[in-house]
Formats: structure tokens, sequence, C-alpha cells
């Protein structure tokens, strides 16, 4: 065994000594990244839900503010059948039961409920219309984005489902 064959092998033990090190720095690496990668992964999930929320908030608005305008008679028994018929649709709404942490309530700058009116009388005598109405429908979603086991990882976040219609008064 000469000098060249002992050089070899002393090299060959520092490239081992490097694997070693490398891998293990490695390893360390994976340690520290998992937790950031899954918090990551979750945030993106929140993110995710929450513009999901939001989109069936809107949609479920506005079906029911199109729900309250075909309904129902003018006057005051068909305002209260338009809020049972609101309040009906959005606690029945599928989406929102499971996105909603706190349910549905209303807006609370709403306290008739769900609906409001609002009518402008029309004084033509050639009117098509004894007048028209708008009609609002409004309601909160609280929701934190998450699926039930993980409820209260993340912050909740409000969302306002709103909608109008426009209504005419038969003459």
């Amino acid at each position: 065994m000469g000098p060249s064959h002992e050089a070899a092998s002393r090299e060959a033990g520092r490239g081992v000594r490097q694997a070693d090190d490398q891998s293990g720095s490695v390893s360390l690496e994976l340690v520290l990244l998992t937790p950031v990668l899954a918090l990551l992964t979750l945030f993106v999930l929140w993110a995710g839900r929450g513009g999901r929320a939001a989109l069936i908030t809107d949609l479920a608005a506005e079906e029911a503010a199109t729900a309250a305008a075909v309904c129902c008679d003018d006057g005051p028994a068909g305002e209260m059948a338009r809020e049972a018929v609101v309040e009906d649709l959005l606690l029945s709404r599928p989406g929102l039961d499971l996105l909603c942490v706190a349910g549905v309530r209303p807006d609370a700058g709403s306290t008739d409920g769900f609906v409001r009116e609002h009518w402008l009388p029309l004084q033509q005598p050639d009117a098509q219309t004894g007048g028209m109405g708008v009609l609002y429908v409004q309601f909160v979603c609280e929701t934190d984005g998450a699926v039930a086991p993980l409820r209260g990882l993340f912050t909740t976040v409000t969302f306002r489902g709103h909608a109008v219609e426009v209504l005419t008064h038969a003459p």
C-alpha cells in the first residue's frame, strides 16, 4: 500500500463525512419547514373557504330577495309572509348552515328582521302602476373558514349578504 492509496482512503472518508453532514442538515430543514408548510396549507384553505362563504352569502341573499319579491301580496300580511319566506330560505340554505359559526341572523342595522321595504307612490294618472317598491334583504354570517375539528384556529370573518329587488304595486 502506497501513499496514493492512503490519500484516496482519507479522501473517501471525508466524502462520507460530508454526505452525513449534508443529510443531517436536510433532515433538520425538513423538520423545521414541516410546521410552516402545514400552517401555510391551513391558511390557504381558510382563505378559500372565506371566499366561498362570501359567494354563498351573496347568492343566498339574491335568491331570498327574488323569492320575497314574487311570493306575497302587498300590505302588512304580505310583509310578514315575505319575512317568513326569507327566514326559512336562509336557514335552510345548505352552504350557510356549515359556514356560519353563529348561524344566519339579521343585519345589525336592520331592526325589522331580514326584509325591509320602501314604497314610492306614483301620482301620474296614466301610470301603469300605483307605485314602486324597493325590497332589501340583509343578513350577517360569521365564519372562521374552518371545518368542524379545526374551529377556532383562525380569526372569524363577518360577511354581509345583501340584495335588492324592485317591486311594482298595482293601481
